[in-house]
Parts: C-alpha cells; sequence; structure tokens
C-alpha cells in the first residue's frame, strides 16, 4: 500500500499509468478516493493518474485535527513528490477544488485545473450538508442523496446504496469532518486573477451545496476560465452524468496539451 508520511500524517494514495502527463484528483470534504471511479478509469491511459485520500479520509491517517491549506497544498506536494512528478493537471472536486487553487496560486505544481462544484471563498463553499456519521446510515443516506440531484436519487438507487456503503467505510469521522471544514470556512481564493493557469469550471445546475451562481464568479474572476454547466446534475456531476463530465475534462486537457497553453 503505498503511502507518504507527511504533517503528522500517513496520505495514501494510489498511481496508474506512465503516460507523459500526469492527472492528480483531489477530493470532496470527508469523501475517500472511490468519488474519482469514474474519472480515475476513464483518464488512466491517455494520462499518468494519481489519486489519494485527504488527510483523515479513507486510508489516509492523522493524528491532529489542527491544520490548514498550507497544510492540505503540503500534502498534495508530498505526493507528487513521492511519484516523482514535477507539475499536474489538478482535478479538484468542493475542498479538493479548493486545495487545487490555493496550490495553483502559492506553488508550480499546477498545469490546468478542474474545478467541479467549487467556489472562490469559504462562504460560498457551505459544505455542511455533507457532513455525517459514518456509522449513521440515515445520515449517510440524507448527505448522499442532497449531494445528488433529485432525479438520480430515484432513479439510480442500487449507485446511491454503494454510495452509502463506500462512505460508510472511507469517510472522515465527526471530528475529522469539522477539522477540515473549520479550515475550508477559512478559505479565500481571491484575488483570482493571480490563478493564471488554464482552468475548467464545471458545475452541477441543480447543485444544493454550492450553488451555480458561485461558479459564475469563480469563473468570471479566474482570468484563463470556461464554465461549462452540467444539465440536471447537483453536486457530484461526476458521478451523475460521468460520461459527459469525463468528456469535458479530456476535451479540455487534450486541447492545453495540444496548443501549449500551459
Amino acid at each position: 500500500m503505498p503511502t507518504v508520511n507527511v504533517s503528522d500524517a500517513e496520505i495514501y494514495y494510489e498511481a496508474s499509468g506512465d503516460a507523459a502527463e500526469t492527472v492528480v484528483f483531489l477530493g470532496e470534504i470527508g469523501f475517500g478516493a472511490w468519488a474519482w471511479g469514474w474519472q480515475y478509469r476513464a483518464l488512466t491511459g491517455p494520462y499518468q493518474t494519481i489519486v489519494f485520500d485527504t488527510r483523515g479520509c479513507g486510508q489516509s491517517q492523522t493524528h491532529t485535527t489542527e491544520f490548514d491549506f498550507e497544510t492540505l497544498v503540503s500534502d498534495l506536494v508530498s505526493v507528487l513528490r513521492a511519484t516523482d512528478t514535477r507539475s499536474a493537471h489538478l482535478i479538484g472536486c468542493g475542498l479538493g477544488g479548493a486545495v487545487a487553487l490555493i496550490a495553483a496560486k502559492t506553488t508550480n505544481r499546477a498545469k490546468t485545473l478542474t474545478l467541479i462544484g467549487t467556489a472562490a471563498t469559504g462562504s460560498e463553499l457551505p459544505l455542511s450538508r455533507l457532513a455525517a456519521d459514518p456509522q449513521d446510515h440515515a445520515a449517510l443516506r440524507d448527505s448522499t442523496t442532497t449531494a445528488v440531484s433529485a432525479a438520480f436519487a430515484d432513479e439510480q438507487p442500487t449507485v446511491i446504496e454503494q454510495i452509502i456503503e463506500w462512505r460508510s467505510s472511507e469517510d472522515a469521522s465527526l471530528k475529522q469532518w469539522s477539522a477540515l471544514a473549520e479550515t475550508c470556512s477559512a478559505y479565500d481564493a481571491t484575488p483570482l486573477y493571480e490563478c493564471t493557469v488554464p482552468s475548467l469550471v464545471l458545475h452541477g445546475e441543480v447543485d444544493q451545496i454550492v450553488p451555480l451562481e458561485a461558479a459564475n464568479a469563480l469563473a468570471d474572476g479566474l482570468p484563463r476560465s470556461e464554465l461549462i454547466p452540467i444539465d440536471s446534475a447537483g453536486h457530484l456531476p461526476q458521478i451523475e452524468h460521468s460520461r459527459v463530465v469525463n468528456d469535458h475534462i479530456l476535451g479540455f486537457l487534450d486541447e492545453q496539451i495540444e496548443d501549449g497553453y500551459y
């Protein structure tokens, strides 16, 4: 099991492929790496892919609840070092998108950004509705159905049950979740014009967690960005409409690489 030790934590990661370009996935608050399964499989091959569990989530362990965005960015950089990756295309959702944005502003590790369900400040990332005790099945169901569209929850009960099972075994404890939420509340990526890497903003049109207006403001503020709303999707469009999202991501990355925009 590959891990890297950093800042009172042991970060679990997986890396696949040997392509010249690398994609790194950064997860939503509390979630394990399972949430990128739909993208990990689709992008591996054309790209080397790296996915890791945020500290306190999944198989990543931590002995403290006192950390900030500098710590979370340091975790990312440590995984890049462990995989001999100089820089990468960062894909993040929610908290993971916030980490990707801060990494792009404070390091030279980001080639491009793909931001899903992300906003520019902590006040626009009201992630409390995603909180659930991993042992509380009813709470997991409630927060999971809140994170997707009502149509998806009704039409895909098997997928919802699978997500609840994954979350039950891999979600952060409520103590660790609260620590991550406190960190997120202090998040502020402004001024956005300082982030000059090419950016793709993907956002579910019926996101109940982060409103579409926050994505509009994010895309407007980033100088090299494009916003693509995902029709009828909630906060997790990469799960609800994985093929559509994967096509957008692959098209964006291929264009940036072909044209040498980063």
